[in-house]
């Protein structure tokens, strides 16, 4: 029987290590010690959610694989696929989770502190969070599952807490657009505003003006302009949903001076 979500996430998975090892951006021109920099800080980014909102591309049928101890798996057996799934083993074992319930995920996430299932938990749950036949409540509780996972996925570095928070406004914004804000702060535009400002450590002027002459700074200083960028990438879409004030005025700012980051 042909389960078309888990080919979606396999089809998905497929293409989104296929962009992190071969999408370069090529226009940039830097040498290769910064050329390996920036395509470091541009993965701080992770999967964008457009890309799991299904513009990867067509949906390839395929049959479903499953996760080993999970349901519809025996206890000790690894993942079982038939002919034409990917045979990458994180691939196949990120398709067979998809047929899990909330329920049986939430369980599981709540037994994990760290590590790549984690990761695994986010990707899924995010792939729920678009589905339109679902009601708006089940929605938003999968994207709390995917905050929850995100937050617990990533360490305390410096480039890890940034596509952590990547990863955490990409999919707030989201749901702000197309499931509407309420009460809760994860979906309240002002507040995704505070802390999307909270989390630049440079004001946006002297970062512009830094990013002049980029090539010619250290890669340290490279890599925290980049980080900039990337934790700015959803603010031309939160903007339109800001009420006027200083938060609004300081994003349109940042819409601005972004562009001109590495």
């Amino acid at each position: 029987m042909v389960r078309v979500a888990d080919d979606f996430a396999a089809n998905s998975l497929s293409q989104l290590w296929h962009r992190r090892f071969t999408g370069h951006r090529d226009d940039l021109g830097q040498a290769d010690r910064v050329r390996h920099l920036v395509y470091a800080e541009e993965d701080a980014e992770g999967p964008a959610a457009d890309d799991l909102a299904g513009n990867l591309g067509s949906e390839r049928q395929a049959p479903a694989g499953r996760w080993p101890g999970g349901p519809g798996s025996r206890p000790g057996e690894g993942p079982v696929v038939g002919p034409g799934v990917l045979a990458h083993p994180q691939m196949m074992a990120w398709a067979g989770f998809t047929s899990w319930s909330i329920e049986d995920i939430e369980a599981h996430t709540a037994a994990l502190a760290r590590g790549q299932e984690l990761e695994r938990v986010r990707v899924v749950a995010q792939t729920h969070v678009y589905r339109s036949s679902q009601p708006r409540e089940v929605r938003l509780r999968w994207a709390k599952l995917a905050l929850l996972a995100n937050t617990r996925f990533h360490g305390d570095e410096p480039r890890a807490q940034a596509r952590m928070r990547c990863q955490e406004f990409g999919l707030r914004t989201w749901v702000i657009e197309h499931l509407g804000t309420d009460a809760d702060p994860d979906w309240n535009p002002e507040a995704l505003a505070e802390d999307t400002l909270a989390a630049l450590s440079l004001p946006p002027g002297p970062a512009e003006a830094a990013a002049a002459n980029w090539r010619e700074l250290p890669t340290e200083q490279i890599a925290l302009l980049r980080r900039h960028k990337n934790l700015t990438g959803h603010v031309d879409r939160l903007i339109p949903h800001l009420p006027p004030g200083h938060a609004r005025d300081q994003l349109h700012v940042w819409s601005e001076a972004r562009k001109h980051l590495p």
